[in-house]
């Protein structure tokens, strides 16, 4: 036995009561739907009627997120539902269109940007937009302050893994030391470390190397 309310309304709250009877046999059971009760069962009844009308136009299953691919590059992905061909979908970042998917094939249902050589100019909001003749939906992704920092850092790091050995030349300057890595970037630190080796003797017929820093 149940009892369908189309939406719940202000005046919706109150106490509900439910009685079985069967000839002489009587139960029943209340339940209060008042204050915060009412209020908290209003916004969870409200979300999902919002995220039905959502998911009967193309929209978002997972929001925008990051990753750093193999080459360093940045990556913006999310996952997407309900697309057909003509659904519009377009890339933004601070509000100013960067990029229209004319060609989208989404087997897999993701939906990516490529940001090749990331570094503090691309920093700002992303937000990608879907839309078509039944609905819009939108994804957002702010890259400044800390959320800007942590993804730099793994970009720095995925640079650092990309570095060659180190590797030496002699020029008419002197010697030259160096290491290629995939691209370089302001953020990136880099630290030089020397060992000095002294030979010493080491009894008659041998010599010892010592090496410190």
């Amino acid at each position: 036995v149940e009892m369908i309310m189309d939406k719940l309304e202000d005046k919706d709250e109150g106490t509900y009561t439910f009685q079985l009877q069967d000839g002489k046999a009587t139960n029943q059971s209340s339940l209060v739907l008042i204050g915060d009760v009412f209020k908290k069962l209003q916004d969870e009844a409200d979300f999902q009627r919002k995220e039905w009308h959502r998911k009967q136009g193309p929209h978002f299953v997972d929001k925008l997120g990051w990753e750093v691919t193999d080459d360093c590059n940045v990556m913006l992905k999310c996952k997407v539902a309900n697309i057909k061909k003509e659904t519009h979908i377009v890339w933004y970042k601070d509000d100013r269109e960067i990029m229209v998917d004319e060609e989208h094939d989404f087997k897999d249902g993701v939906c990516t940007l490529l940001i090749s050589e990331f570094s503090k100019k691309d920093a700002g909001t992303y937000e990608v937009i879907l839309k078509d003749d039944r609905g819009k939906d939108s994804s957002e992704l702010k890259l400044k302050d800390t959320a800007f920092a942590d993804l730099m850092n793994e970009v720095c790091r995925r640079i650092a893994l990309s570095a060659t050995d180190l590797k030496i030349q002699s020029t008419a300057e002197g010697i030259r030391l160096y290491s290629y890595v995939t691209y370089y970037v302001e953020d990136l630190r880099v630290g030089w470390v020397h060992k000095i080796c002294v030979t010493l003797p080491w009894f008659r017929s041998s010599t010892k190397m010592l090496c410190g820093a």
